[in-house]
Order: structure tokens, then sequence, then C-alpha cells
């Protein structure tokens, strides 16, 4: 057995871009290092920001709908790398 490994263009860097959708809603586009940890944030005044999902980019493109966008009247994006801890886990036996 064989197993083909294709390597993976690096990414200079990521970028976050917005595109809207049938039914009022938004698809962000988050073009980034593949295996890398990014924490999506929206705001609706760019001062205070609230977590909308953390993410593993597995390829060079990943693509997600913002269902909540027709509740707003304005929503602002951004994207940052974080690096992911995972919590600790307790063996019970």
């Amino acid at each position: 057995m064989f197993i083909t490994v294709t390597p993976v263009e690096d990414v200079a860097g990521s970028s976050l871009s917005l595109a809207s959708v049938p039914g009022g809603q938004y698809q962000l586009s988050l073009h980034a290092e593949p295996w890398r940890s990014y924490r999506l944030e929206t705001s609706e005044d760019l001062v205070h920001w609230q977590p909308l999902t953390n993410l593993l980019a597995t390829n060079l493109l990943t693509l997600l709908v913002d269902a909540a966008t027709t509740n707003f009247p304005q929503r602002f994006y951004r994207a940052a790398q974080f690096t992911f801890v995972p919590a600790a886990v307790a063996l019970l036996f």
C-alpha cells in the first residue's frame, strides 16, 4: 500500500471576506494557513467584540454562513489566529 502526500501551498497572510447569500445572511470566507486555529468575532460598533466561533482551518478556504445577520442593523467581523490549548481530561478507572 502506498500513500501519496500532496503538499499544500503556504499562505502569505490570512484574509477574511464577506458575500451576501439568499435570505439576508452573509457567508464569511477565511483564506488561511491550514491546520491553524482561528477565532471569528463580531461587533456592532467596532469597539465591543463578541466571539462568533473558533475553527481549525483545514484547507486554504474555509466557509461559514452567519445566520444571525438578519438580527442586526449592522455587523462587523474580524478573524484572529490563536493557539488552541486543549482542556485537561481526567481519566477515571
